[in-house]
């Protein structure tokens, strides 16, 4: 720096002067430099960029091109220049591109954004981002233009994809049967099916735009509020809600909403109808309750059944043992008398005599059985031990079969209404064999378990199905030995044994040991 000093004091004067002398050159110097500088550095910019530039004449030549358009083109800068920009367009139009000038050249825009597919020197095409502004001289015009030019290929066939994608998306959220919602952060639904539209009632023109708080029936907007934030912490949330028609009637709903991360600040669910599913439900309820009360009844209907079976049963037992029997006993004594007689006086109708009399007393045998199986008044007495060997007996006796009774030598405590059922199960039970089994075999059982009084009867027969394609009436006499096992608490289950044939099992809880013994009066009402 220099500083004009006159006896030791400064000389302002002196100091501007001069500098007024110097100042432009200096300025001048300074200029040239700074754009020496300028050029220098945007040249530099303009070489190394990794877009491709170019500089266009006002007429659409290309006047300068950088190494990063020639790759892009895969062309030479000779190749280039002097051409005008739009014949590297795959449909080489210059119209639209000398309006895109004229705009620019009449300062009607500044700058232009166009996205043309080019043709690479190698003959296939390439999208390209072109972007193009005006250059202006010292009169204020545009001396000429600058032109970015960016390979926008890969990104163009990206955003084809996901069109087509979204074009695919929305074809199957149109057809599906579940309703789509896209909504955000808020509430505010942005996007509906048809499916949906036509859950609510509303068209898809009045729900987008609306909050799902207004369609809920019972949540208020902060519930809402709360609900969202749990989507969003947890990344997805499925529950049940309640929407309110168009028409004001209240719509069940399964939603299952999910908030992806590529979807921003959005969630989309999908819903499930369960009106209709609820409706069935309460129908089905409905019905099974029909069923129960049915079954009851049915139940109650056989019980009365089984108490009218086993009153006439009785009366018919006692008839026939107090009334028939006394009567066939008392002719077989009179048959017997009256042979006693006819031998004293020699006569030959004493054997006529004493045949009826052995045919009476044979009677009066069969139908004391007869009675006691109607009426077995043993059982109190003896026990449904001897009751079921006395059956045995009779059905070795009176059959073919080989029947066989087995025990684990328990004593069952069994009140008398326990032992008279079990007997007639066991005695239908027998019944059954005989008359549709066709078996050689079978076995009475019993034996105490951990769970309770096991009882069945097994043969060798044909087995269940067939038995029941052999007779009419099927079910009858099971529903009636199932009815008896109900009065007592037991159950009754109709197998078939690995080697085939049939076998009726009764259980009778631990817990049914312990109800009290029931009189004969109970048994037997007036």
């Amino acid at each position: 720096m220099w500083v004009f000093v006159v006896d030791g004091v400064c000389d302002a004067a002196a100091y501007h002067a001069a500098m007024d002398l110097i100042s432009p050159r200096v300025a001048g110097q300074t200029q040239a430099t700074a754009e020496a500088q300028d050029n220098a550095y945007y040249r530099s910019i303009y070489l190394e960029a990794p877009l491709g530039m170019a500089r266009i004449a006002i007429e659409g030549t290309l006047l300068d091109v950088n190494p990063s358009l020639c790759a892009l083109l895969g062309y030479e800068p000779e190749q280039l220049l002097g051409h005008h920009f739009s014949d590297f367009f795959w449909d080489r139009d210059q119209s639209s591109s000398q309006e895109w000038l004229r705009r620019l050249n009449v300062l009607e825009t500044n700058r232009i954004f166009i996205e043309r597919r080019c043709r690479h020197a190698a003959g296939h095409a390439l999208w390209v981002s072109i972007s193009v502004a005006s250059w202006p001289g010292p009169s204020g015009w545009p001396q000429y233009f600058i032109a970015t030019f960016e390979n926008i290929s890969e990104r163009k066939a990206l955003r084809q994809e996901l069109a087509r994608n979204e074009e695919k998306y929305r074809t199957v959220l149109a057809a599906t049967a579940q309703g789509f919602g896209l909504i955000d952060f808020t509430g505010k639904l942005l996007e509906v099916n048809d499916a949906y539209c036509a859950m609510t009632g509303f068209s898809r023109a009045e729900l987008l735009g609306m909050n799902v708080a207004e369609l809920d029936a019972y949540e208020n907007p902060a519930s809402i509020v709360v609900r969202i934030t749990d989507i969003r912490r947890l990344g997805k949330l499925s529950f049940v809600a309640s929407q309110r028609r168009k028409d004001g009637s209240i719509l069940s709903l399964q939603i299952a909403a999910t908030q992806a991360p590529e979807l921003g600040d959005r969630l989309f669910f999908f819903c499930n109808d369960l009106s209709e599913q609820q409706a069935t439900v309460e129908e089905l309820y409905r019905l099974q309750q029909s069923n129960v009360k049915s079954q009851q009844l049915t139940d109650d209907v056989y019980g009365m059944l089984v108490h009218i079976s086993e009153t006439t049963l009785r009366q018919v037992g006692q008839d026939l043992h107090d009334d028939v029997g006394q009567i066939l006993t008392g002719a077989a004594m009179l048959a017997g008398t009256m042979a006693a007689t006819l031998a004293k006086a020699e006569r030959a109708e004493s054997g006529l005599a004493r045949q009826l009399a052995g045919l009476l007393n044979e009677a009066v045998d069969k139908l004391r059985g007869i009675s006691h199986g109607l009426f077995p008044v043993d059982l109190e007495s003896a026990g449904l031990q001897a009751m079921l060997e006395s059956l045995v007996k009779q059905v070795r006796s009176s059959t073919a079969i080989d029947a066989r009774l087995q025990h684990d030598h328990s004593q069952p405590q069994l009140s008398a209404e326990q032992s008279l059922h079990i007997y007639r199960i066991v005695q239908e039970a027998t019944s059954n064999v005989i008359r549709h089994s066709g078996a050689k075999r079978m076995t009475i059982a019993y034996a105490s378990r951990s769970r309770g009084l096991v009882i069945s009867v097994t043969d060798n027969g044909f087995g269940i199905q067939r038995e029941r394609r052999n007779r009419s009436g099927q079910g009858i006499g099971l529903r009636t030995m199932a009815a008896r096992a109900g009065q007592i608490g037991a159950s009754l289950r109709t197998l078939t044994p690995p080697g085939g044939g049939t076998r009726i099992e009764i259980m009778l809880p631990l817990a049914a040991h312990e109800k009290a013994s029931a009189t004969p009066e109970e048994l037997n009402p007036p």
